[in-house]
């Protein structure tokens, strides 16, 4: 039986992050996938695919088309949802990193089994050469060409504008109200276009999430581009109820070493599903309800997942859907090089996740905002204290949604 989808309350909106520093979204695209990214060597006695990453069963034939939904079909391309119960739909929201953003949607095209739906949400509020490299790709695909959402909302790939930036919650919220107008999917992949999935990453989703029915998310084992690789995360992260913080799990190790671990002994472990790639249960969305728009980016995850363990699901790893992450593509969120942005909102988001589901421990996580002004200290970051303190009062007044550009632009 197909699922019943959710109306997320209208949501016109977007993530993928605020203005990136670098790259302007004007342009010439260019496919980076396979440039970016080191080779990386098959783990554990796996057969190696796309990019020297564990793939079952090799490389398929040449795919001859794009299936109708429900029907099975051989070969490299099928529909992934031969059986309804594995039908999904994937959600990018992008923000001006267009060629992050074509490189992973020539990594989904190359899924050993294609999902049935994609919806790429673009956030930039204005005109970019994206949509059409995303046809011209896809042309050359030989996949049925995405169409714009004002065209036709039931066509397989579509592309979603929207007028403004209003944060990553609102632009997924939006992209699942749109794919919910008809017959919705079993599941949605939310997956960061600053990715690039190996073949048989969804395929190793679906497995463990269809396994069993009291899993709600299944995260992916998400590697950095380093030589040689190491996890980001094995699929979610370790919370810190006292504090608001985080770690992710097995973050730092080897790849090799971290396809050691028992999946059942690191599942015990997570709290939530880091949001680059996460396989959500369409009927979480409305037993849990839709992300919180609130938090404009960062945080999000978390707060959601915190909700969805409360609602009764249980969150799983899948060890063998490997999802390299460039981490903070859109928004330039790498650690030691934060845009003055973004450390406000991840410490503004701490405070009011805390604030709405372990209010007792503010006064705690309040204090801890003291050693997070002496690190600045320590980086050099002396312009960011009065940053820290913004973000600690906002935080502990409830003050949410998109920050002032302009205003946090002084601590950089």
């Amino acid at each position: 039986m197909r699922a019943q989808c959710p109306s997320p309350g209208g949501a016109p909106a977007g993530r993928g992050g605020y203005p990136s520093p670098g790259v302007a979204p004007e342009g010439r695209l260019s496919n980076t996938s396979g440039a970016s990214w080191p080779p990386f060597p098959s783990p554990g006695g796996v057969p190696a695919g796309r990019g020297g990453y564990p793939s079952p069963g090799g490389v398929p034939a040449r795919r001859g088309g794009y299936p109708s939904p429900g029907v099975a079909s051989e070969g490299r391309g099928a529909c992934v949802a031969s059986a309804p119960e594995r039908s999904t739909a994937v959600i990018l929201v992008a923000y001006n990193n267009d060629d992050d953003t074509l490189a992973c949607l020539d990594a989904l095209a190359a899924l050993r089994r294609l999902p049935c739906r994609i919806c790429l949400v673009d956030n930039s509020g204005q005109a970019t050469p994206m949509f059409s490299a995303w046809q011209r790709l896809w042309e050359t695909k030989g996949l049925p060409l995405p169409v714009r959402t004002d065209a036709a909302g039931s066509a397989p790939f579509l592309y979603l504008p929207l007028p403004e930036n209003r944060g990553f919650a609102a632009g997924v919220n939006a992209a699942v109200s749109l794919l919910c107008q008809r017959d919705g999917p079993a599941w949605f992949w939310l997956l960061n276009p600053d990715t690039l999935p190996d073949p048989q990453a969804l395929e190793a989703l679906l497995d463990v999430a269809v396994s069993d029915p009291g899993i709600g998310v299944v995260g992916s084992t998400l590697i950095l581009p380093t030589e040689p690789p190491k996890l980001q995360a094995a699929g979610g992260a370790a919370f810190n109820p006292f504090l608001g913080t985080s770690s992710h799990l097995l973050a730092g190790y080897a790849l090799e070493s971290a396809m050691q671990y028992d999946a059942n002994a690191v599942n015990r472990r997570i709290k939530y599903i880091v949001g680059a790639s996460m396989l959500v249960r369409t009927e979480v969305f409305q037993r849990a309800g839709s992300l919180n728009e609130s938090y404009f980016l960062y945080g999000e995850d978390t707060e959601w997942c915190l909700r969805i363990r409360r609602a009764g699901y249980r969150l799983a790893w899948a060890k063998q859907s490997l999802v390299p992450h460039k981490e903070g593509g859109s928004s330039g969120a790498h650690r030691l090089k934060r845009p003055a942005y973004v450390d406000y909102l991840m410490l503004r988001n701490r405070l009011l996740l805390l604030r709405r589901h372990y209010p007792a421990a503010l006064p705690l996580a309040a204090l801890s905002y003291i050693v997070v002004a002496l690190k600045r200290v320590l980086r050099g970051q002396t312009r960011r204290i009065p940053l820290v303190w913004q973000a600690l009062c906002d935080g502990l007044r409830g003050k949410a949604g998109k920050p002032d550009l302009a205003l946090l632009a002084q601590y950089a």
